[in-house]
């Protein structure tokens, strides 16, 4: 899979891979304008070489977990999860350290060697992954995660003052002032927290899809806006014939047929000339009918 898809990057170097992969991640959450050359392989090595060299460790059979602890008490800065397998649930390590920057490595345990996930709900075929919990959700806005704040969504949760700050512009409000400035944060060029999760300030209800309408919620069955105690069934097809350019996949066949018999006396009946089927002896590769005369299988 790490051929196939385009948010696993392939490790081009065979030793020291494990380094090579660190550089590359690093390289890809600090927006290093070398990171195109390193995950190419090019300008790479004595990048390498000078981690390993500055931290002392030695990589000549392999990174296990020893190593890859010492990689992350180094680069305190980010938290390294390494994973040896494409589930949430396949986690093989998970630095113990406070930062919301990751370093996603993909252990492939049959070549033995490291590879760099670029995106995680890509290489996982998730709509959202949980950076706290490692949970997959179908949305971040509506995921409650038990090691985060579900106010800012920030880790650890937010400690909880006598006062609700409100905001203005999600319609929230938030248990102190530094859990009100961590939902108006961005990271990483993605919206903030304000922007992705905001309440109704009609009816008061979490926003969770475009389509919102006051004291209503959006049916995922039906794809529509109900009551909250509804009964959803299965809403018909339309009897409607699919737009040519849409995607629609043709299937045409056709049969030999006779026209021996008459339907009307202008008309005739299209009868499928369809030749039976005749089975073969997988021995001697004759018409099988009864026991073989070639070879004296028996037929089953």
């Amino acid at each position: 899979m790490a051929h196939l898809k385009r948010s696993i990057l392939d490790v081009k170097a065979e030793d020291n891979c494990f380094a090579h992969a660190l550089v590359i991640a690093i390289a890809k959450v600090d927006e290093d304008p070398n990171y195109d050359a390193f995950r190419k392989g090019r300008e790479i090595r004595h990048v390498v070489q000078t981690l390993l060299e500055s931290t002392g460790i030695e990589l000549s059979n392999d990174a296990g977990i020893p190593e890859i602890i010492r990689f992350q008490e180094h680069f305190r800065e980010y938290k390294i999860v390494v994973y040896h397998g494409l589930n949430c649930d396949n986690i093989m390590f998970e630095g113990q350290v406070d930062s919301i920057e990751r370093l996603n490595i993909l252990y492939d345990n049959v070549e033995r060697h490291y590879n760099v996930i670029i995106k995680l709900t890509g290489a996982m075929a998730r709509k959202y992954v949980c950076k706290w919990c490692n949970k997959a959700r179908e949305s971040d806005v509506t995921h409650v995660c038990d090691q985060a704040c579900s106010d800012c969504m920030v880790s650890p949760l937010c400690a909880l003052s006598f006062v609700r700050f409100p905001c203005d512009d999600c319609n929230r409000r938030f248990r102190s002032r530094t859990c009100y400035d961590n939902q108006k944060q961005r990271t990483m060029n993605r919206k903030s927290v304000c922007e992705r999760k905001r309440c109704c300030a009609t009816c008061g209800l979490l926003v969770k899809h475009k389509m919102h309408q006051c004291n209503k919620r959006f049916c995922d069955n039906c794809k529509q806006n109900r009551v909250v105690d509804h009964l959803c069934y299965m809403i018909p097809l339309k009897d409607a014939l699919p737009s040519a350019g849409g995607n629609v996949l043709h299937v045409f066949y056709g049969f030999e047929t006779t026209q021996n018999s008459s339907y009307t006396d202008e008309a005739k009946v299209h009868v499928p000339n369809i030749v039976c089927v005749q089975q073969f002896c997988s021995r001697c590769q004759d018409v099988e009918d009864g026991d073989c005369v070639r070879c004296g299988k028996r037929k089953h």
